[in-house]
């Protein structure tokens, strides 16, 4: 189910439109749109202008650099981000009324969300647990449209030393002017 919050009347509202996709994991809003992907799937879909409870079942795009599914769509600085089990790519605004979004040329990584719900803003960027095809796993912060390595060596080894970190979550905050970035691993016990 999707729900929007009215802050005029402080009461949530489920989208009952009859586009709304089915079985939305992840939201996110950009450019007047909330964006929505599905579990185990290259497409996302975006609403009509700040109108988070109307959806045309032809608003949607599909991941078109790599194959693997979205695990989460978030925006940053402007643009959307796809991150997908292995790879990443980014859309900007295309300043086209039916297909608002189009893939930035030259943005793919090869670095994928390990974990959906461990994306933080991070300082003026994001923050999360990364994943390349290898399997090797590590928290990184956007630097552009580059994962940039911010966990230890140390931490790196038992991070990947973990049976499964895919339920891994986070969260974000300034001290002293310093960014944190706090990290769970509940399948661990951490």
């Amino acid at each position: 189910y999707g729900y929007i919050y009215n802050t005029v009347t402080n009461v949530f509202a489920q989208i009952t439109h009859v586009d709304y996709p089915a079985n939305a994991v992840t939201v996110t809003f950009l450019a007047g749109r909330f964006i929505i992907n599905q579990e185990g799937s290259s497409r996302f879909w975006w609403s009509d202008l700040y109108d988070g409870l109307t959806w045309d079942a032809l608003n949607f795009a599909n991941a078109e650099t790599n194959p693997d599914p979205i695990v989460a769509v978030w925006s940053s600085n402007g643009q959307l981000i796809l991150e997908g089990s292995v790879s990443a790519e980014y859309w900007g605004q295309s300043g086209v009324a039916d297909q608002p979004f189009a893939l930035i040329q030259g943005t793919a990584t090869e670095w994928g969300l390990a974990a959906r719900w461990s994306v933080a803003k991070y300082d003026n960027s994001i923050a999360m647990l990364v994943k390349n095809r290898m399997g090797q796993v590590m928290v990184a912060q956007l630097s552009g449209y580059l994962p940039k390595k911010i966990s230890t060596v140390d931490m790196d080894s038992i991070i990947n030393g973990y049976t499964s970190v895919s339920d891994a979550s986070a969260y974000s905050y300034m001290l002293g002017g310093h960014p944190m970035y706090v990290i769970s691993f509940p399948s661990a016990g951490y």
